[in-house]
């Protein structure tokens, strides 16, 4: 646990706690600009909060209950710098921040997500968003923007606003997100936290999405609708939350997932500078003789080294295990290992992904593979599915893979038809069924 000692001015705060502070009022003079590069640590809380404390001239006091994970960087980059399609595709005049490395999961991995920003006097909103899809670019501007804050925020203040954005993978699927984001100034006094104490109005964000998913070869959209609910403490000193907890209403309780505080380095907390790893496939169920192309996906790394088991595959086209994207071709059926190594001038670190490549016994020349062939429901599931086999053959093996291609489940198949009632988070799963020589695979929601 991390409980670094509290600056002079905290002190003195401490003892005057009594005395009345002034509301401050945000601006948009006080939200993020392009350029900035601005430190925040993560951490879990060390024992409860009641986050529904709040009003006029609180006090917020996180210096000693804070346990720190790792430090980051938020970093808003000219558009121009992150690339110049997506300022050919989008405009020249904003500014993004990477929003997550990937998400989804194999085919359907995301990288690189960028939310791109205007600041303008009565509002800092959302207006573009961008990704890779398998090195390709995709971009897309808001139909209607997300008005992240509207100005100014004083005491009291409540704004709602929907938003919706649509991206396009040509001939593959297309991607919706829409919502309403609530954003309420709950509350102003003071926050503390190890950073030091700070003048502020906390925000209270209620925002609601629904994530639409239509694939080409579905005749309907999957969909699923979640809500988050976060809680941001604004200072008029910094161009980030000075704190800024996240998480979801379990039973009308807040259950907090992130937390972030405004922080300078500190040599105590996982090093900034040491690789972040993470990667994807093109394909995380093929046949025996089909390749697959891997793909690195990480933060300061300069080299990076493969290791796949069992053995029985070869790199293809030029490649190895030190290339960045290497090309592999399987020659036995079986699940796969798969790791990466990421290293520069401090630490290598290594990421795993156990069982993540199952290839089937599959002829590359005339191929079984078949995708599809799954009947899954129903759709969206509260927790329980029916999965039903279109074909005469008989299978015995089923597993379920979440976003983060983890096997979540494994189990046999009796029959062509089988109930699965599992204790599934809301999310987007792979469900993959095979017998040896077939296996077929499937998408599927839990709401």
């Amino acid at each position: 646990m991390s409980y670094r000692s509290l600056d002079f001015i905290t002190f003195v705060f401490l003892l005057l706690s009594g005395v009345s502070l002034a509301q401050p009022t945000i601006e948009s003079i006080h939200m993020p600009v392009s350029g900035d590069t601005i430190r925040y640590t993560q951490a879990t809380l060390s024992n409860n909060y009641d986050f529904s404390t709040t009003g006029a001239n609180s006090t917020w006091d996180f210096s000693s209950n804070l346990e720190d994970i790792r430090q980051d960087l938020y970093e808003y980059k000219d558009i121009k710098n992150v690339s110049w399609t997506y300022a050919a595709l989008l405009g020249f005049n904003l500014y993004g921040l990477k929003m997550f490395d990937t998400i989804g999961i194999a085919p359907l991995e995301f990288h690189d997500v960028y939310d791109f920003f205007e600041n303008e006097p009565t509002q800092f909103t959302a207006v573009a968003r961008a990704f890779t899809y398998q090195g390709i670019p995709v971009a897309a501007k808001y139909t209607d923007p997300d008005v992240v804050y509207q100005f100014p925020l004083e005491f009291g203040d409540v704004d709602s606003d929907e938003f919706r954005v649509a991206l396009t993978i040509p001939s593959f699927a297309a991607f919706t997100q829409y919502g309403t984001r609530t954003n309420e100034v709950d509350g102003w006094g003071t926050v503390i936290t190890p950073y030091g104490s700070d003048s502020c109005v906390r925000v209270k964000t209620t925002y609601t999405q629904t994530d639409s998913l239509l694939l080409d070869n579905l005749p309907f959209p999957i969909n699923l609708t979640s809500t988050t609910v976060s809680y941001k403490w604004l200072s008029v000193s910094e161009r980030i939350p000075v704190l800024e907890v996240s998480g979801s209403l379990i039973n009308e309780n807040f259950a907090p997932t992130t937390i972030r505080y405004r922080d300078t380095f500190d040599v105590n907390i996982v090093d900034p500078l040491l690789p972040i790893i993470d990667f994807s496939a093109s394909e995380i169920s093929p046949g025996i003789g089909d390749t697959v192309s891997l793909f690195q996906n990480t933060e300061n790394a300069f080299t990076y080294t493969w290791d796949i088991t069992p053995s029985t595959f070869e790199y293809i086209n030029g490649t190895d295990e030190t290339s960045d994207n290497p090309v592999v071709l399987f020659n036995s059926s079986g699940s796969y290992n798969v790791a990466l190594t990421g290293s520069n001038f401090f630490e290598s670190v290594t990421k795993t992904k156990k069982e993540y490549i199952t290839v089937s016994t599959v002829d590359a020349v005339n191929p079984i593979l078949i995708k599809g062939g799954i009947q899954i429901f129903p759709q969206p599931s509260s927790g329980t599915i029916n999965v039903k086999i279109d074909s005469d053959e008989l299978y015995n093996d089923l597993n379920i893979v979440d976003m983060l291609g983890n096997v979540i489940y494994r189990g046999g198949f009796e029959g062509d038809d089988h109930q699965i009632t599992l204790d599934l988070k809301p999310g987007i799963y792979l469900i993959k069924v095979g017998n040896g020589n077939q296996l077929r695979t499937q998408i599927f929601s839990v709401r």
